[in-house]
């Protein structure tokens, strides 16, 4: 089975009971289509559609090289799954709540699905405390 049905497939099943699911579905379903030949061609497309969900006006921009720098803005080393983050993610409930507890630093559709049209808020509460 091609990685993206697979993908897609975890995804509904984690979500499918999610408050804001059925909402954002159609949002998500078309970019699990198989139709992208470059994971970045995806990976910039998926970022460009969770910006606008959250109503977040950001401009991306790519560059040639990695320069680990918080004065310039780049926070990517800051929120990283790898490594625990110094950021006190607000709880919300989450699909497993019940099972595993509040999960934080998940990703944005965990927080979409979970949240909804909050997401924004929360996004720009957690990015004021951080900057």
């Amino acid at each position: 089975m091609p990685w993206y049905k697979m993908h897609w497939r975890a995804i509904t099943a984690a979500y499918n009971k999610s408050a804001y699911f059925l909402y954002y579905r159609d949002n998500f379903e078309k970019f699990f289509s198989g139709n992208y030949k470059w994971l970045m061609e995806f990976n910039n497309d998926i970022i460009i559609e969770c910006l606008k969900l959250i109503k977040l006006n950001k401009k991306i921009a790519y560059s040639d090289s990695f320069i680990k720098s918080y004065e310039t803005g780049d926070l990517r080393m800051k929120i990283s799954p790898k490594i625990n983050s110094e950021i006190d993610f607000p709880s919300y409930t989450q699909v497993f709540d019940e099972k595993h507890g509040f999960i934080s630093n998940l990703s944005i559709i965990d927080l979409l699905f979970n949240c909804g049209p909050d997401s924004g808020e929360y996004i720009k509460d957690i990015a004021q405390k951080v900057l």
